[in-house]
């Protein structure tokens, strides 16, 4: 974690696309498919485990940027892997977010925002940022 930490806060946001498809076509190669998807499942628990963290306000701000960095690249391992197209996976985003931009205007008509914000408080759920 240290190290995350300290290589986080000295490098740039500036994204090399070439590098980032280059390292995980490599990776690919060098893992195998199984061993990928074995890493991937991984990756999705350590996601899961500092989300649940956070709930619980154990968590930590780096651990959790660095577990969604891990499952953003675990999502391009899949593209790769089952050769799915770009394309594909954002027409999928777009009908996930229609749904969920649907399912917001319902709850919107049937409930009020002062609802919202007590099951929010009851549950001790906290959305915040750093």
């Amino acid at each position: 974690m240290k190290d995350f930490k300290k290589a986080f806060e000295a490098i740039d946001s500036n994204f090399d696309a070439f590098k980032f498809e280059n390292v995980l076509r490599s990776a690919l190669k060098i893992h195998g498919c199984q061993e990928s998807m074995i890493i991937n499942m991984e990756e999705l628990s350590e996601l899961t485990q500092a989300i649940s963290k956070q709930l619980r306000n154990q968590g930590d701000y780096y651990n959790l940027v660095e577990e969604i960095a891990d499952v953003i690249i675990s999502i391009h391992f899949l593209k790769y892997q089952y050769n799915i197209p770009r394309e594909d996976i954002l027409k999928a985003i777009n009908v996930k977010i229609d749904r969920i931009d649907k399912r917001n205007k319902e709850i919107v008509k049937t409930k009020s925002r002062k609802t919202y914000s007590f099951y929010m408080a009851k549950h001790d759920i906290k959305c915040e940022r750093r």
